[in-house]
């Protein structure tokens, strides 16, 4: 673990001439954004002529439903709608949070008090660290984070501690490892699960170590729920109020953008306890007024009708994760797949630096996906693959990477097992029984055929004795809705058997309507 402080710049010592107008040292001291890189680096490519298969984005390419647009013109027409909206959030909006946290996660929170409506998840958390972090203080950041888990830190002058991700322990923090001196000091401490961008999902377990934490040593934790509904093969991701005591010491961020694919519709909200809500409400009534009124009914009417709007949503990322994961071990990756986000992380060979292999890949083979150090010193190691593309597109990429010679040597490692895998039934605010039947792999030396080609009581004979016999009453192992899921996917494809893969996926309707993959924004 190291502790950074953000640098700063040395004075202009020139005198006369006209005078200067430069921005403020706390700015220009952040490190390079690496995000503005790759889009010069993007825009160099386009310069030469070469058409960019676009891996790295993290904009959804898929519309916002309709019925939630319906609602949002609905409610627009209302001339009532045009005004101010109110500070907190309209009663309709913050009513409708308190059944989603009730109803998703069995938490109860006052509407009036404990809810606060955002522009966006990523603006709450900047505000929040504007409200309790300053010159001097520090804030405790994974290495591995979406960028302005630490840079908003960096703007108020403070100083981050970053603390490791590793592979080998799932990309979860060691909280236990963090020294006695840097827990003197914090005043935060920031978790991000589903985990941008790794596709980590953490325990409940986190969670309570987390709390416990925070409330020995006085700190603030920053809980950036954003993926929470993100999940993968029965997989349910908890929220850290589930806690007995956690809205003591936490706030807790969810979104709209990726869930319900409203990205342009800016809103989000925090949950937490009174007082941490009323700090984080008093930075946002001295910068702006919300999120406007009729927004805020589309996103009420997107929670009340929480079930059937999101399991499309994440039927398609499933079925894009599987493609993706696939695609890349015909190159010789042989990753896990992620149990949440929307990312795909993956390794860099031996020989590159993040942004290198970047380049790399633009150069060789006009491709681009995110380098990993966008994400902090942890991901040097690593690339990032959203799941915005549709399967014929990767099918592409892939093929370019392949007649560019690039591949991923892993000689002494045996491929991803085929993944086998139940839904319980059980209430989803029942994280424990949820998370005790995830993902059961099979070893690849015992079948060679993937989960999909097996039948039911096949499948049931390769799940663990014990997990089986601990289903409670009520639950039952289902495949996904989604028609995509009844595909198999081949451990290891050759080219033909992805553009056959690609071809027989949009077939069946999985995929979004045509869109140009080259002009879309890389957003983060």
């Amino acid at each position: 673990m190291t502790s950074t402080t953000f640098p700063r710049p040395s004075q202009d010592a020139s005198a006369g001439g006209a005078a200067r107008l430069v921005p403020s040292e706390r700015l220009t001291a952040l490190p390079t954004y690496v995000f503005a890189w790759l889009d010069e680096l993007k825009a160099s490519a386009r310069a030469r002529g070469a058409e960019l298969i676009d891996l790295g984005m993290g904009n959804p390419d898929q519309p916002t439903p309709p019925a939630i647009i319906a609602a949002i013109g609905a409610a627009y027409s209302d001339p009532g709608s045009h005004a101010y909206p109110p500070f907190r959030g309209t009663e309709r909006f913050r009513s409708a949070v308190a059944r989603f946290m009730s109803r998703r996660f069995g938490v109860t929170v006052d509407a009036d008090r404990e809810i606060l409506c955002l522009s966006g998840a990523k603006e709450g958390i900047a505000q929040t660290t504007m409200a309790f972090a300053d010159a001097g203080t520090m804030s405790i950041v994974p290495d591995i984070h979406y960028p302005v888990h630490a840079r908003a830190t960096g703007l108020v002058g403070g100083t981050i501690h970053f603390i490791p991700l590793r592979r080998e322990r799932g990309f979860l923090p060691d909280l236990g490892a963090i020294p006695a001196h840097v827990l003197r000091d914090a005043r935060l401490l920031v978790l991000n699960y589903p985990h941008n961008p790794t596709g980590a999902v953490a325990p409940l377990e986190l969670y309570e170590e987390a709390v416990a934490l925070c409330r020995k040593h006085d700190i603030l934790l920053i809980s950036d729920l954003a993926y929470s509904e993100i999940t993968f093969d029965g997989t349910v991701a908890p929220s850290v109020l589930q806690v007995s005591g956690a809205k003591d010491v936490t706030l807790e961020f969810h979104s709209f953008s990726k869930t319900f694919n409203m990205a342009g519709s800016r809103i989000g909200f925090a949950v937490g306890g009174p007082s941490l809500i009323d700090a984080l409400h008093a930075v946002r009534t001295n910068m702006g007024y919300g999120t406007p009124m009729a927004i805020q009914a589309g996103a009420a009417f997107a929670l009340d009708h929480h079930a059937e709007l999101v399991q499309p949503v994440v039927a398609r990322y499933q079925s894009r994760r599987d493609f993706v994961t696939a695609a890349f071990h015909s190159l010789g990756w042989a990753s896990e797949p992620p149990r949440g986000s929307m990312f795909v992380w993956l390794p860099i060979p031996e020989g590159f630096g993040a942004q290198e292999w970047t380049k790399h890949l633009i150069d060789r083979a006009d491709v681009v996906v995110t380098p990993g150090n966008a994400f902090g010193p942890g991901g040097e190691r690593f690339f990032r693959v959203s799941l915005i593309a549709e399967p014929r597109v990767v099918a592409r990429a892939v093929d370019r990477l392949r007649r560019a010679g690039i591949r991923y040597e892993l000689a002494k490692q045996p491929p991803p097992p085929p993944i086998v895998c139940r839904v319980s039934t059980a209430p989803q605010h029942d994280y424990r029984s949820r998370m005790a039947r995830h993902v059961h792999p099979v070893s690849a030396n015992q079948e060679d055929k993937v989960a999909d080609d097996r039948n039911p009581a096949e499948q049931d004979a390769m799940l663990d004795p014990e997990d089986v016999n601990s289903e409670p009453a009520g639950a039952e192992r289902t495949t996904s809705p989604d028609p995509n899921d009844e595909i198999p996917v081949p451990i290891a494809m050759s080219p033909a058997e992805i553009d056959e893969r690609a071809q027989a996926v949009e077939a069946m309707g999985g995929t979004s309507p045509a869109q140009p993959e080259d002009d879309r924004r890389n957003k983060a």
